[in-house]
């Protein structure tokens, strides 16, 4: 997998990057230079102004007043589609009107089997007709007009309200897999905590399995200190 990686970006002939810290890297470990570009959200054609087409998608997915939950990328185990309906199935315990629109999912992946099992998940979560909106790819078109239709959040971490003494130069928490030299003091879901996966459905619960086994270590570490003490 290294072998491939390597040659991805040895026999490539541009390479793009969203982060300054991966264009120094590939420069210094690989002699490549990189172009830098954004990884955010296009403000100019995503914006909270309405363009006309919001009722029409409303309609179109038989949405109501909501709270309405997206998920882009069809159903796929690596966006983990069924955890999402199992969340939402408890949020609606709460939220009656809530409805869950599942949209995109172009793939030249096999996800059949993923597929059936989410059908049967479906079925089992005994959630009314209409609180679950499965759709296929969108028109680039017509994503803008989510922005209008559904709220969505984009964020950056900022742990400026944390004082611990965890932080390197630059703001970042100094971890090993999520674990601080401060006791009691862990890191969770930060993207590459210890794999691509660290940052998004597919492989937090790794992280959090690995975190809770660091926390019993440390309470138990703590609880036998006491007991010294004592």
């Amino acid at each position: 997998m290294i072998a491939l990686q390597e040659r991805s970006i040895l026999c490539a002939d541009e390479l793009f990057v969203v982060s300054r810290k991966w264009q120094d890297y590939l420069r210094v470990r690989f002699g490549r230079a990189a172009v830098l570009t954004g990884n955010g959200v296009d403000a100019d054609r995503f914006s909270a102004q309405r363009d006309g087409r919001e009722t029409m998608l409303r309609q179109r997915f038989g949405l109501s007043a909501g709270p309405v939950f997206l998920a882009i990328g069809g159903v796929e185990e690596r966006k983990n589609t069924i955890g999402i309906l199992q969340a939402f199935a408890d949020i609606r315990q709460s939220q009656s009107q809530a409805q869950l629109l599942l949209a995109g999912g172009a793939s030249l992946l096999d996800h059949a089997e993923y597929q059936d099992r989410f059908v049967q998940a479906y079925a089992a979560s005994c959630l009314p007709p209409g609180a679950v909106v499965r759709d296929g790819p969108l028109p680039q078109a017509d994503m803008p007009a989510f922005t209008s239709v559904i709220w969505c959040i984009g964020s950056q971490p900022d742990f400026r309200w944390l004082d611990a003494p965890v932080f390197n130069g630059t703001g970042h928490p100094k971890h090993y897999r999520g674990a601080t030299a401060q006791q009691g003091v862990f890191f969770l879901g930060l993207p590459w905590l210890h794999s691509w996966g660290s940052g998004r459905f597919s492989g937090v619960a790794r992280d959090a399995s690995y975190l809770a086994d660091r926390i019993a270590d440390n309470i138990h570490l703590a609880s036998r200190s006491l007991a010294a003490a004592e």
